[in-house]
């Protein structure tokens, strides 16, 4: 209904615009004029006409060749007092009127020049009728599309929620059964992806609660295990423990009973008393301080004084004292070391225990005649001492033992060899003080233990 009327206003408001343009350029000889029936023409399919006042045609755009004032178009419809009087304010006085031998329809534009004379723009309506109709026509098959998109829409709109509504109660259904494995995976801004972020948080509690409490069983259960290796060990160390101090006790006793009841009155034989019972006195005093040290070291209450100090020496210095128990038939000690690895960082003391009792169980444990080698090299920025003795190589399964308190791997326990088992034990506590390697493996015809300390910096040795 409102479409042939606003297709004339249309039309209506460009021919006023034309005419505006007309109007101010009067001279209808000028370039400028002539432009301007052109843009009419090709741009708003117009012709132009100019009247006189009585209505005689001066001008028409489509006569080419025309004098003017030899046109013969007349204006066919005569102004009203009405509109001659806005005609003659300036205005525009629009007329829409049909030519039945040419079945068209025009749209005509008039208004007055400067000069008096009076100019219509003229352009053909097409038949809005026809095309409000085809546009009806139009309007019902988009119509008809609309709704089918509609149903289509709907229907997966309706789909867009109930789908997510089933996937949330499966979530809380195998949230129920304590499966956490899967979670709301869609990403959405409306509620029900608020809430499927919400379940997400919901079950990652639940599931790190749940993942908490089983570890916590597992710690527990670990811990119990622990308890009771721990219960096995202590009978273990006290049964240790007892069968070391037993006999060294019932050998004191004895011979200090044998020297109060006068057994022997020689002087000899008092002495050889004497010296047993000092003997004994002696292994029981180095089985307690190692003792003592073991439970610091277990304990971290050991102390540690890490300075730097020359480590070749004091490989140099066990290997003298060795060399003074050992003749050169039974063990041969060789040192081996690479130059400017000297000084390292640690605490002196007890790593001067860790040598000696690395290089005192090779020279033992040395099939004899054989080879006790000390080498120390540089390996990943640390000094490594590698203590290698020829002899038979420690059984695969049996290495991680070695470090256990009173472990042999000989299980003989002699009175003759001055060991306590505690030696390694004692090495594994103060390198994991140091917070360095240690190890031990099998060679070609014998076994090396091995540990690195920190290389000390040029600037810490002055």
């Amino acid at each position: 209904m409102l479409l042939k009327p606003f297709y004339i206003w249309t039309q209506t408001r460009e021919l006023e615009q034309l005419s505006n343009k007309l109007v101010q350029e009067n001279d209808l000889e000028g370039t400028a004029f002539g432009a301007l029936v052109e843009e009419a023409e090709y741009h708003y399919q117009a012709s132009i006409d100019i009247f006189d006042t009585n209505g005689n045609g001066l001008f028409n755009s489509k006569e080419d060749g025309e004098e003017m004032g030899h046109g013969r178009r007349l204006m066919k419809e005569p102004f009203s007092s009405k509109e001659m009087s806005q005609l003659d304010k300036g205005g525009t006085v629009t007329k829409v009127h049909e030519e039945f031998e040419h079945n068209t329809v025009n749209l005509t534009v008039y208004r007055k020049l400067p000069d008096g004379n009076i100019i219509a723009i003229t352009t053909g309506l097409a038949a809005s009728e026809k095309s409000v109709g085809i546009l009806n026509r139009f309007l019902l098959i988009v119509c008809g599309l609309f709704l089918l998109v509609a149903l289509v829409t709907a229907i997966r709109f309706a789909t867009y929620f109930s789908k997510p509504i089933v996937r949330l109660q499966q979530l809380a259904h195998r949230m129920t059964l304590f499966d956490f494995s899967r979670g709301w995976q869609e990403h959405r801004r409306d509620e029900l992806g608020q809430l499927g972020e919400d379940m997400n948080k919901l079950s990652d509690i639940i599931g790190s609660f749940t993942r908490e409490l089983k570890e916590k069983n597992e710690q527990l259960e670990a811990e119990l295990e622990r308890k009771d290796r721990l219960e096995q060990t202590r009978k273990l160390f006290v049964s240790n423990v007892s069968h070391e101090l037993k006999t060294p006790i019932a050998l004191i006793q004895g011979y200090a009973e044998g020297l109060r009841q006068n057994v022997n009155d020689d002087a000899e034989s008092r002495t050889e008393y004497s010296e047993v019972i000092i003997d004994e006195a002696r292994k029981m005093n180095e089985l307690v301080r190692e003792l003592l040290l073991l439970s610091q070291l277990e304990a971290g209450q050991a102390s540690y004084y890490p300075e730097p100090f020359d480590l070749e020496g004091s490989i140099l210095k066990t290997i003298q004292r060795l060399r003074k128990l050992y003749s050169p038939e039974q063990v041969q000690f060789e040192f081996e070391f690479q130059p400017g690895l000297g000084w390292v960082i640690g605490d002196e003391a007890k790593i001067n225990q860790v040598i000696n009792n690395y290089m005192t169980n090779a020279a033992y444990f040395t099939l004899k005649p054989g080879v006790v080698s000390v080498s120390m090299t540089e390996h990943n920025g640390s000094a490594r001492v590698a203590v290698f003795n020829s002899g038979n190589s420690i059984p695969e399964d049996e290495m991680p033992q070695i470090w256990e308190s009173f472990y042999r791997a000989d299980k003989a326990r002699t009175r003759t060899d001055n060991r306590t088992g505690l030696g390694l034990s004692i090495v594994k506590g103060i390198m994991d003080m140091h917070g360095t390697s240690y190890g031990v493996y099998n060679t070609n015809g014998g076994v090396v233990f091995w540990f690195d300390l920190r290389l000390a910096e040029e600037g810490k040795l002055q």
